[in-house]
């Protein structure tokens, strides 16, 4: 095998695993995300508001990790906008959900703040609330992680303004929906 031909390999593998980027850590003192792209040994510091925009970089990350950004930011925007926090670099907030080939795609959110979500599979349509989507690993992983960015960033909203009112309680107590999979 030629060293052309193993670079091609190597090249593919590279590429061809869309999660590219890995979450190594939140700075909650600079309100930064750390992380590490594949098969690189330096790690990236960015502020979390211009994480949150960066739909490439968005992209390359698991929906899992994707979720847990959105929902620290989602808490961060809920503690700024009651005058609790001070966030950095805050602008408005547009994230784009762009079309994707994950299994579970965002419909719509409804009065009550729970999102319709289709299952592309099987054509059938879910509403639960964030919070219990981001509960549930398997779940939040069928998503795009540009719209699990923006179920977290939902969730995260929702717990911080349930932690202000006390009532932290009633929300991890909210009835869980079960459902059958084959």
């Amino acid at each position: 095998m030629s060293l052309l031909n193993t670079f091609n390999k190597v090249k593919h593998f590279y590429h061809s695993n869309q999660n590219t980027c890995r979450l190594v850590d939140f700075d909650t003192q600079k309100q930064a995300v750390i992380v590490r792209f594949k098969m690189k040994s330096p790690v990236f510091r960015l502020p979390l508001a211009e994480a949150i925009y960066k739909t490439e970089l968005m992209s390359m990350l698991t929906p899992l990790e994707a979720c847990w950004i959105g929902g620290h930011y989602g808490r961060l925007v809920r503690a700024s906008v009651e005058g609790r926090e001070m966030l950095r670099d805050v602008t408005k907030m547009h994230l784009f959900l762009k079309e994707s080939n994950a299994p579970y795609r965002i419909l719509s959110l409804n009065r009550e703040q729970e999102i319709c979500y289709c299952d592309r599979l099987n054509q059938h349509v879910f509403v639960e609330h964030p919070f219990s989507i981001v509960n549930n690993e398997a779940l939040i992983s069928k998503f795009d992680p540009l719209q699990a960015c923006y179920i977290g960033f939902l969730a995260g909203m929702t717990m911080e303004k349930a932690v202000q009112q006390n009532r932290l309680g009633q929300l991890v107590k909210r009835p869980v929906k079960l459902r059958v999979v084959r």
